[in-house]
């Protein structure tokens, strides 16, 4: 009897199990069902869902379904103790488990392929990145809608102002003026002379509240402090460079951008949570060297303790060391400029002759020039760009070289007063200018420049030059990478520093 009701309580074990994974398989088909019914009405509306949801609809879909499939068949054929027993069960066990394995395998390579992002930017706008496998990056808006869904959206002003509130805790206003290439400034009421731009980075949204900010103590304290060493403020971050004579005259640099950082941080708490630069700057021949000393919250990269500016020593020991290290640099490009310069040189005769005898061509389309049976490799790097990027956007191109020998490409000129300039008289000029190779050598970078410029009776006279992007050029592959950036102190985009080295 006892043997008849432990057999007894087991088979009903076994049943129950059945009966729960039978369950839970139907549960997982009705989610399915609910999920394609509710897909299709919400498209009819113009919804679509949410990449979360789309993410836990191909795991229910490809993992969780065939899984509890195969555990249902499992059970269901092993409610008998000699099967269970038998040699083919085992093998069979083995191989439900091996295949699942590799259709597990199959799906998460087809998931990471194809997993998309999805960010929230601001309040219900999220950012989705819709590229296809082994495309660039597809950025699109979108709007929140309930918890499932989203709709086609915008980055509009309100989601700038919104963001800049969020971050900072203060009330935000939209100014009446423009930046130099037509974007939004935003001010706020206790520093009004500070205009804020919001531009997108990949998937998040960046400001220059902080260098702005940066900028007016530290020019407050330039004044107020009575200094008399050149300085300048670069409109591009912005930025303020204090300048620095030569090596002798770091110990009197360090005590007065000691001096001024403590004023900085010493007339506002905002430098308690928030990372300020003061720049230096000095000319080495015909390089800049350029170096930056933070102060404030100092981030987990910074080299430098907390509160290093209140000794002059450190202050004067980091910028001799960064002195050095540019020094170093500058030379090395100065080999490198003098080395394409000859290289150019020795290349024009040859390049003339070609010219003359009719060998300049176009092959596929007008896809590829061919200089001769020679072609520079910074002149191939610049077409790429122009090809992939700036030939649709209505430039023409023209192959010049400055007195140095420095590669530019003309992009023509233009009219201002077209929406979005900043000026409505005069005309535009762009060009795209050779910088130099990567600090890891595997890339050509190139910065594209708008200078604005009208005639007078004199003649032409140039007014503000913008830099527009920064380009690199992959020297084995020829991919095209914009660093997603205008200014010479700002950081590239990740793509763009994997591919440098920078």
């Amino acid at each position: 009897m006892e043997n008849t009701g432990k057999k007894t309580e087991k088979e009903i074990g076994k049943k129950t199990g059945l009966n729960i994974l039978a369950g839970m398989l139907i549960a997982s088909a009705a989610v399915e069902v609910l999920y394609r019914t509710a897909g299709i009405a919400g498209a009819a509306r113009g919804l679509s869902y949410q990449v979360w949801v789309k993410k836990t609809e191909d795991i229910n879909l490809t993992m969780v379904l065939p899984l509890l499939l195969l555990l249902l068949v499992w059970t269901a054929l092993n409610r008998h103790k000699k099967q269970k027993k038998g040699w083919g069960m085992k093998l069979l066990a083995v191989g439900m488990a091996a295949l699942y394995l590799f259709w597990l395998f199959i799906v998460m390579l087809v998931l990471v392929l194809n997993w998309h992002e999805e960010h929230r930017l601001v309040g219900d706008l999220l950012l989705a990145n819709e590229a296809r496998p082994f495309e660039e990056n597809v950025w699109v808006y979108y709007r929140r809608k309930g918890i499932f869904f989203r709709v086609p959206g915008e980055l509009e002003i309100g989601d700038m102002q919104r963001y800049l509130e969020e971050k900072y805790g203060y009330t935000f206003t939209v100014l009446e003026d423009r930046d130099s290439s037509g974007r939004v400034l935003f001010g706020e009421e206790t520093h009004p002379d500070v205009a804020v731009k919001v531009e997108r980075s990949r998937w998040e949204l960046e400001d220059n509240y902080v260098e702005g900010l940066t900028v007016h103590y530290l020019k407050e304290g330039y004044r107020e402090l009575g200094m008399v060493r050149p300085a300048q403020i670069l409109d591009t971050g912005p930025y303020f460079y204090l300048e620095l004579e030569d090596e002798a005259d770091i110990a009197a640099f360090s005590e007065d951008a000691g001096r001024l950082i403590e004023y900085a941080v010493s007339r506002t708490p905002f430098f308690e949570e928030h990372r300020g630069i003061l720049f230096f700057m000095l000319m080495e021949g015909e390089q800049k060297i350029t170096g930056g000393l933070p102060f404030g919250r100092l981030g987990r990269y910074d080299s430098m303790e907390q509160g290093y500016w209140t000794n002059r020593e450190s202050i004067a020991e980091y910028v001799a060391e960064r002195y050095a290290q540019e020094l170093e640099w500058a030379e090395r490009m100065r080999e490198y400029e003098a080395e394409s310069s000859r290289e150019y040189e020795a290349r024009l005769p040859r390049e003339e002759e070609s010219r003359d005898s009719g060998a300049l061509t176009w092959q596929d389309g007008a896809t590829d020039r061919v200089y001769g049976e020679e072609r520079s490799r910074q002149e191939e790097a610049a077409y790429r760009i122009y090809e992939e990027v700036l030939e649709e956007q209505g430039y023409s191109y023209e192959v010049c070289y400055d007195a140095r020998g420095g590669l530019y490409i003309d992009l023509g000129q233009r009219d201002a007063g077209r929406e979005g300039d900043p000026e409505t008289e005069g005309f535009y000029r762009t060009t795209l200018v050779y910088d130099r190779l990567s600090a890891n050598g595997a890339c050509e970078l190139f910065v594209l420049y708008r200078e604005h410029n009208w005639e007078t009776e004199t003649g032409t006279v140039q007014g503000n030059t913008d830099i527009l992007e920064f380009y690199a050029v992959e020297t084995e592959s020829g991919r095209v990478i914009g660093a997603e950036k205008t200014g010479w102190a700002q950081t590239g985009c990740r793509a763009y520093r994997e591919a440098t080295g920078e």
